[in-house]
């Protein structure tokens, strides 16, 4: 982020950070409304992943690493929970099983991450990719 000059492009990326965290606070309202969630022990995990997420957009790295960082692994790690919660909300033993593989390999990889103190693109998409298998299968089978 340091390297953009642009203050416009400073705004746009820092705007992509927004717009990502008000679609996922409308996911998790949608959830929440579609699945009639009323436990709040569910539903709050996933409501303060987008809070996480959009404290990002002023807390870049390179100028707060420590808190970019902190609040990135908070963001990830509310959202694992928020994910586990709904598996058991589905009461699917195989989706269940397949929740916990997922989130373990997200929570094993985020660990090295962390231990190696390096995180790349590699591991990004990784994540990535692991994230939104979990919710291409949660969404098509349970909503």
């Amino acid at each position: 982020m340091l390297f953009i000059d642009n203050r416009f492009l400073k705004t746009i990326f820092r705007l992509n950070f927004v717009i990502k965290a008000l679609l996922d606070f409308g996911f998790v309202l949608y959830l929440a409304n579609k699945l009639e969630i009323t436990n709040n022990f569910i539903v709050l995990p996933l409501f303060l992943t987008p809070v996480f997420f959009i404290s990002l957009s002023y807390f870049i790295e390179g100028k707060y690493n420590f808190w970019h960082r902190t609040l990135a692994y908070c963001s990830g790690a509310s959202w694992i929970v928020g994910q586990v919660l709904l598996a058991f909300f589905t009461k699917n033993i195989i989706f269940i099983i397949f929740t916990i593989i997922i989130s373990a390999a997200v929570s094993a990889l985020t660990l090295l991450s962390i231990l190696k103190r390096k995180v790349n693109i590699v591991v990004q998409l990784a994540y990535s990719i692991l994230l939104y298998l979990w919710l291409l299968v949660f969404v098509f089978k349970f909503l």
